[in-house]
């Protein structure tokens, strides 16, 4: 068997080689004159959005990790400042939904924490709109 039998196939030939190479060079061209992190950020959260939709498991090391590694604050235009590891927590929420959905079963397991988180989050809902009105 040759050493260089992985090298061959549908994906080695010119056909193949020259529109990569040419697209490569491209966007080493394109994004050396106008950088920006969204080029890097935008393909990279997509990637960890498919990789979280298949192992749903992995977004609890993902917000310990994104709470000590990454040092990225939003302000909001108050005092309070998010950290990712707080917009991360919605953001799996909602991963959590999306999956459910295109499986089509959307259940929560059963749980004797469910009743009282349910009732705070009402609490809570009730809290934000009594708050929200202007005496």
């Amino acid at each position: 068997m040759s050493t260089r039998s992985w090298a061959r196939g549908p994906l080695t030939g010119p056909v193949t080689i020259v529109p990569l190479a040419t697209t490569v060079l491209f966007l080493a061209w394109y994004l050396g004159r106008n950088p920006s992190p969204l080029y890097i950020v935008a393909p990279l959260s997509t990637a960890a959005g498919l990789v979280l939709l298949r192992q749903p498991r992995l977004g609890l090391l993902a917000i310990v990790a994104v709470a000590l590694a990454v040092p990225i604050s939003i302000g909001t235009g108050t005092e309070v400042q998010l950290n990712l590891a707080a917009l991360a927590i919605p953001a799996l929420f909602g991963l959590w939904l999306l999956g459910a959905a295109l499986r089509g079963h959307i259940a929560v397991p059963p749980s004797s924490v469910n009743l009282p988180l349910l009732l705070f989050l009402v609490a809570g809902l009730l809290s934000l709109g009594i708050g929200i009105v202007t005496w």
